[in-house]
């Protein structure tokens, strides 16, 4: 039988409360520490310099690049995971400023770690009408913003900072925000200031 150890954490959320419960109804064991331990990569995507280039897999299983979106400016929207609930909150407020968005003639990207079934799921759930990505590999991530390991309290999972990036036409960097804490929203009236 597996062993069980839970240490109390002092913030909960539904989404963090049901990953657990699974884990332990699957037979897992489950660690918790009240401390967000994350990897402090050092930013190498600034204002400026040229977005490094990725292919990752949409909602439908199809690899996208970020040529693709060439032509177009383009808001990155790294987020550490579906169906949490200040993810939930972000992507929902991307999705209700895409009149904006598409008035500066530019493309939304959410990427996260989560599989494309995930990100489908979580799509679908919530009427996202832009494209979301799977970094499984945390690639992209990394090479990004960085990722926050032992994310939620899960020892083991490593996911996307949440962090935002704004590209012009050429692909270059415009706008950088990145979470001092994985529970903040980004400036949303500032990634649009940062479109015009």
């Amino acid at each position: 039988m597996n062993s069980l150890r839970v240490i109390p954490v002092r913030r909960t959320s539904r989404a963090f409360v049901a990953v657990m419960l699974s884990l332990l109804l699957s037979g897992g064991t489950i660690v918790t520490s009240s401390q967000s331990t994350h990897e402090d990569t050092p930013m190498s995507v600034t204002v400026g310099s040229k977005a490094p280039a990725f292919t990752l897999f949409d909602t439908d299983r199809k690899p996208r690049s970020l040529a693709e979106f060439a032509g177009k400016k383009v808001v990155l929207a790294f987020y550490p995971g579906a169906f949490t609930g200040v993810c939930t909150k972000e992507m929902c407020a991307f999705r209700d400023a895409m009149a904006a968005f598409n008035s500066f003639n530019a493309q939304v990207v959410g990427i996260s770690v989560d599989s494309p079934f995930a990100n489908k799921g979580f799509a679908d759930a919530n009427k996202l009408t832009f494209t979301l990505l799977s970094d499984h590999t945390r690639a992209t991530s990394k090479a990004y913003a960085g990722v926050y390991e032992d994310f939620a309290g899960v020892q083991g999972y490593t996911a996307s900072k949440r962090a935002v990036y704004v590209l012009d036409e050429q692909g270059v960097v415009t706008y950088v925000w990145v979470a001092d804490a994985a529970g903040n929203e980004p400036p949303y009236d500032d990634v649009k200031a940062a479109l015009k």
